[in-house]
């Protein structure tokens, strides 16, 4: 995987799968998607017409740990009025859950970069945020209201992955 914005190279490598791989997928909730040309790398896809991520909504509803993230982590930081994600909120937030996750405990610590990585890597990607230099400066997408009424239907709290703030949710 690849992302500009992150500025870092994970090599996924299906012939060497082993069992923190297993761990981390799980814990991320992701599906492999390939890239069609044979490279055994996954693919994630934005929606660049209408600036939401469909894999967006996906990956917050199949991964407890991506919406955690999302919605405490860097909504709280933009309620703060601070829209910068750095190193440290990251580990403090990774360090949190592990009391309600334990299998983040079990990663290797290359396996704890590469969770990092596809996490920030999905932040960017999902036009959330954009990194500069070590950190990642986020902001609020822009959710189209066909979207916003889609999520709405299914569940307000999936908005709050989306960094919508608690009073906007609350009256939805």
């Amino acid at each position: 995987i690849t992302c500009r914005e992150a500025g870092t190279r994970v090599a996924a490598r299906p012939d060497r799968a082993r069992s923190s791989e297993v761990t981390l997928r799980g814990l991320l909730g992701v599906t492999r998607r390939e890239d069609g040309g044979g490279s055994g790398r996954p693919v994630f896809h934005r929606n660049r017409s209408c600036g939401v991520n469909v894999s967006t909504r996906a990956a917050l509803k199949s991964s407890t740990f991506i919406h955690a993230f999302a919605s405490e982590v860097l909504r709280g930081k933009l309620s703060s009025l601070d829209p910068v994600v750095r190193a440290s909120d990251y580990e403090a937030f990774f360090e949190n859950q592990s009391a309600a996750h334990p299998e983040v405990l079990a990663l290797a610590p290359s396996s704890q970069v590469k969770v990092r990585t596809i996490v920030l890597t999905m932040v960017c990607q999902a036009g959330m945020g954009q990194r500069i230099g070590r950190e990642l400066r986020i902001h609020r997408p822009i959710v189209p209201p066909r979207a916003y009424r889609a999520i709405v239907a299914d569940s307000p709290r999936w908005l709050s992955g989306f960094l919508v703030p608690e009073s906007e949710i609350s009256s939805s």
